[in-house]
């Protein structure tokens, strides 16, 4: 398997290069552009072919194919040990797929490279709660929010453990607070729903189901 995610990045890696330096010719020390959690950031150039296995594994674990994501993450990896975005994908799927202690070490190694990386903190904390570890979960996603208030997965995991640690009328607070600024969003309605069913709040339940 490991070699075959090594033909396939070779395959990539030159398109993937010249994507990534096309617009940055001459320049000393290339800056690339590219998308983190929906965001377009600009950072340290990294080897093409470790971007390609990026990828590979992404798409892998897009469609649930996690043991194949995590061999082509931990491969990118070698060629690109100081991304805290790689590291946090590792963890990520290690945890999914029930190695707890691997996450750990992986999410830690994600935050020693940017301690104020928010999605290392974030899916360290959905790792927590899938594990049953309510109270450091709350910590971690407290800490995510702390660092990027804006994004809603953050804050719609906030909820869900407040829910999970008995906080029903905390989890409503915050969803409501949530759907004030989103409320379109189909998520934070169908967490409301979740969380005013288990607390017995009918219309509130009510009202979710028909939004």
């Amino acid at each position: 398997m490991r070699a075959a995610l090594r033909r396939a990045a070779a395959r990539l890696s030159p398109l993937a290069g010249v994507a990534l330096l096309a617009a940055f010719a001459g320049c000393a020390a290339p800056r690339v552009a590219r998308s983190v959690d929906g965001q377009i950031l600009v950072g340290r150039h990294i080897d093409a072919r470790s971007y390609a296995l990026y990828a590979i594994g992404a798409e892998a674990e897009a469609r649930g194919d996690l043991a194949t994501a995590l061999q082509a993450y931990e491969l990118a990896e070698e060629g690109d040990p100081d991304s805290a975005d790689i590291w946090t994908r590792i963890g990520s799927v290690r945890c999914r797929i029930g190695q707890q202690a691997g996450a750990g070490d992986a999410f830690a190694r994600a935050r020693a490279i940017d301690p104020d990386y928010e999605p290392a903190h974030r899916e360290h904390a959905r790792c927590d709660l899938s594990a049953g570890r309510l109270a450091a979960a709350l910590g971690r996603v407290e800490r995510a929010i702390q660092l990027d208030p804006e994004r809603d997965d953050g804050l719609l995991l906030r909820a869900e453990i407040l829910r999970r640690l008995g906080r029903n009328d905390d989890a409503r607070r915050a969803l409501r607070a949530l759907l004030v600024r989103r409320p379109r969003s189909a998520d934070a309605w169908r967490a409301l729903h979740a969380t005013a069913v288990v607390s017995g709040d009918r219309a509130s339940a009510e009202q979710a189901a028909r939004r």
